[in-house]
Formats: structure tokens, C-alpha cells, sequence
């Protein structure tokens, strides 16, 4: 199934640069969904927002990776929902689901030239700005997220 998008016409209104123009608005980073189960579905291997498609996941499994499920964690018996569950959507989860959010935006940052063009700003914006309740340093994946303190400038 192919991964397409109708156009709104939005991304075709650039801001110009002028001198003593005032700067584009940040555009804040939406939230994304994907569908990498379900193949009967549309957008099945997509990770879209706003019903726009912004990139088209090659390998799932690095794609999970980027959300912090391992091998080593697959090979536990946990499978993807209830990683998913447990690490980012649950009450009480270790993490949130604006922490599922900011792995997305890196995943995508790495391989979307499309989520580059449109939010490379606001993702630059947002490094080592973490608002997540707990920052987990003995979590490597915590650790390694791109809105984590150490990346502050």
C-alpha cells in the first residue's frame, strides 16, 4: 500500500526572507500516530500527523528501537503494545507519552527530510528542554533523548 498525502496547500506557503522581516513563526512539532500493524488499515507503515504523511518507516525494527523497544526486551517476551503500554501510557508509567512524542520527533529528525524541512526549528528548540516529570539517568534511552538537560547548550 502506498503512503500518500493530499496537499493543502499549507506547505507550499513559505514565509520570504527579507531584511527586517520579522521571523517565520516556530511551527510547534504536532503529535504523531503511525500504523505499523495493521495492514488493512491506510497509512499502514506511515508515521502521519494531521493526516499528512511525513515519513514511511522502512524497517519497524528500528523504528521500535528509536521508542526504546530492544531486542533485549522483545527476546524478555514483552511484546510492542505492552512495552508501549507500560513505558509511556499507563498511570504511574515510567515515562510519558510526550516522551513517546519527543522519540518519534528524533526518529524522524534522523530519517525525514520532510519533518526537517517543516520542524527542524522547533526540534532544535526543543534539545535538552525536558519537561517530563522524572529524568531517569540510569535509563539509557532517557539518557540519550535529545530534550535531556546534558544537551543544553
Amino acid at each position: 500500500m502506498e503512503c500518500s498525502s493530499e496537499s493543502t496547500g499549507a506547505d507550499e506557503m513559505a514565509a520570504e526572507s527579507r531584511p527586517g522581516a520579522a521571523a517565520a513563526p516556530l511551527a510547534a512539532i504536532p503529535t504523531f500516530r503511525y500504523n505499523l500493524s495493521d495492514i488493512r488499515k491506510s497509512h499502514y507503515g506511515c508515521i502521519l500527523a494531521d493526516g499528512e504523511v511525513y515519513h514511511r518507516v522502512g524497517n519497524a525494527n528500528e523504528f521500535y528501537a528509536a521508542l526504546g523497544y530492544t531486542e533485549k526486551i522483545r527476546k524478555s517476551g514483552l511484546l510492542l503494545d505492552e512495552f508501549l503500554w507500560e513505558r509511556y501510557k499507563r498511570n504511574g508509567a515510567a515515562k510519558s507519552e510526550q516522551c513517546l512524542q519527543v522519540q518519534i520527533a528524533a526518529y524522524l529528525h534522523e530519517h525525514s527530510a520532510k519533518f526537517r524541512d517543516a520542524f527542524d526549528r522547533a526540534y532544535q528548540e526543543m534539545i535538552g528542554k525536558c519537561i517530563a516529570d522524572l529524568i531517569d539517568n540510569g535509563d539509557d534511552h532517557c539518557l540519550n533523548c535529545p530534550r535531556h538537560p546534558r544537551f543544553a547548550c
